[in-house]
């Protein structure tokens, strides 16, 4: 996608939505994103990861919608490394935009220019995720979303870093990774772990999520089995 910037201010929803969804990428969590950004307390919002975008703007939109309806602050900030290896990205759009802006951080920041979503971000952060957390003070973010490499190894140290900072909900992709998922019930017991359907997770560290959005996100099957549509059984 080029970096030509039009206005969302004269786009609807739906509009804005399908733009971010033009952006190359993987993200499947922009249900995640509703039901964080329809929790009038939180303010605080940090994404661990966001590749060439797609999901930054899918956040940043819903943000900037819910101040225009409910003039509700809020602080977004991005964390990623974009290592300079890309040879894991193998679908065409994404290899074509990583070429055409020179790297992966530049892509994103062209994809943010294009659909005005760049002034929704506070802060960048170019590092790794248990690098950056040094920048956050203890019980300072709202939502926390995950979406960095899938090893166990990795994923644990990221929870076990950014808990402390964390004073409403842990989410993330990837859950239906065994190395992600075996990372996130480790750290907070299964139990705790919401599954809402497209191999995204989420965690209340205080409290509980709320259980009517929760039934509309996953069916009642897959919530008693988490992953069964990986396999093709739900």
């Amino acid at each position: 996608m080029g970096a030509r910037a039009f206005q969302t201010g004269t786009m609807n929803a739906t509009e804005r939505r399908a733009r971010c969804d033009a952006l190359p990428g993987y993200f499947k969590g922009r249900h995640v994103y509703e039901l964080a950004t329809s929790v009038r307390r939180f303010t605080s919002f940090v994404e661990l990861g966001a590749f060439l975008g797609q999901s930054t703007c899918h956040l940043a939109q819903l943000l900037l919608e819910r101040k225009r309806a409910r003039n509700l602050a809020f602080e977004l900030d991005v964390v990623d490394a974009w290592a300079t290896s890309t040879r894991w990205v193998r679908d065409p759009a994404s290899v074509s935009a990583i070429a055409l802006h020179g790297g992966a951080r530049n892509a994103w920041a062209a994809h943010m220019a294009a659909t005005s979503s760049l002034g929704a971000v506070r802060s960048v952060t170019r590092a790794w995720a248990t690098d950056a957390v040094g920048r956050f003070a203890n019980q300072s973010v709202d939502f926390l979303y995950l979406d960095t490499e899938h090893t166990y190894e990795y994923t644990r140290a990221q929870l076990r870093a950014w808990g402390p900072a964390v004073r409403g909900w842990v989410c993330g992709d990837d859950y239906c990774r065994p190395g992600v998922r075996r990372a996130v019930e480790e750290v907070f017991g299964a139990k705790r772990v919401e599954y809402l359907g497209y191999e995204q997770f989420c965690v209340a560290t205080t409290g509980r999520l709320p259980s009517r959005p929760l039934a509309r996100l996953a069916s009642p099957r897959q919530r008693a089995d988490p992953c069964c549509e990986t396999r093709r059984h739900c």
